[in-house]
């Protein structure tokens, strides 16, 4: 997203269970975000994108259920969810998450280099523009 200017660094929350990782991401893109949780990296988000292995996803769930019984982190109403996470329904991540717009797409391996074709769909609760701002970010790595 940040090398086809779709979103600015300083826009952008990550979190991963890798310190490595984060730590290669901000070394390439320094003024992206690294939070401490996902609680941290979802708060007042309006697009959070979920790319975890299928097993770990509840572990996600319980997270963001969390964010929103602590005073402190809050999931914002009108977010939308964007997930990269194969094998898991749309209802899965309504129930698991309580948000209530999300997206589901499966990218195939030549995104790694830009080339891929993503196929998704959608609540349908996400406007036009919000499909468009998805659909964006999609192609970003290939086609959608």
């Amino acid at each position: 997203m940040v090398n086809t200017s779709i979103q600015p660094e300083q826009n952008i929350a990550l979190y991963d269970v890798s310190v490595s990782i984060t730590k290669q991401l901000s070394k390439e893109y320094p003024n992206i975000q690294i939070a401490n949780s996902i609680p941290d990296a979802v708060k007042d988000s309006d697009l959070i994108i979920l790319a975890v292995k299928p097993q770990n996803v509840n572990k996600v769930y319980e997270e963001m259920k969390m964010t929103r019984h602590n005073n402190d982190v809050i999931i914002r109403p009108d977010a939308t969810i964007l997930s990269i996470i194969a094998g898991k329904p749309i209802s899965s991540f309504v129930n698991g998450t309580g948000v209530k717009k999300v997206a589901r797409s499966m990218p195939n391996t030549p995104a790694q280099i830009g080339q891929g074709v993503t196929v998704w769909s959608c609540t349908s609760n996400i406007d036009l523009e919000e499909r468009e701002r998805i659909d964006r970010i999609l192609c970003s790595f290939g086609k959608s």
